[in-house]
């Protein structure tokens, strides 16, 4: 497992036992409904895992968003548990981090000379920065529910107009 994307309400225990269960994780996307906390970043990095993210070259991404029980504490453990973590969500929408904070993690990030994104852009910029099928298959996955409704209705409002001049 390289990515984890969980959005529904799950225990933090489980999304612990995940992160202990998945030494090759590499880009972590949790929902507000996951509820996690302070405390489920620093015991997972205290225990040695997400080794991944402490170790792997490539590109790593962290994504937690709206959550009302993060703080600078989480930051803190990921930048100095994870020197090469590339992504950390929208730290804007963490209840945990006040905008004198955010303002001081962005300063540090630039004084530093950090490649480190805190936006909530990580999505959008691996799609924009996919190719071909790739990229096809992604919005497909995204849009194709939509566009299939979409294209009912359409189909619908075109059967209701040939039957109304008949």
């Amino acid at each position: 497992l390289k990515e984890l994307v969980v959005i529904s309400n799950l225990r933090t225990e489980y999304i612990t036992w995940m992160f202990r269960s998945a030494p090759n994780l590499e880009i972590i996307h949790l929902g507000y409904a996951t509820h996690v906390k302070d405390s489920t970043f620093l015991q997972t990095l205290a225990e040695g895992h997400l080794e991944k993210l402490q170790i792997v070259i490539m590109i790593e991404e962290v994504q937690v968003e709206r959550s009302a029980d993060l703080s600078l504490l989480t930051v803190e453990a990921l930048l100095s548990g994870c020197p090469l973590l590339r992504s950390l969500g929208d730290l804007g929408a963490w209840s945990g981090i006040t905008g004198p904070e955010l303002g001081q993690i962005r300063q540090i990030c630039f004084e530093q000379n950090l490649d480190l994104d805190l936006s909530s852009h990580q999505v959008l910029r691996r799609f924009l920065g996919m190719a071909g099928e790739e990229r096809q298959s992604m919005l497909n996955l995204m849009t194709g529910p939509v566009l299939e409704r979409i294209r009912l209705a359409q189909a619908a409002a075109r059967n209701n107009q040939e039957q109304q001049r008949d």
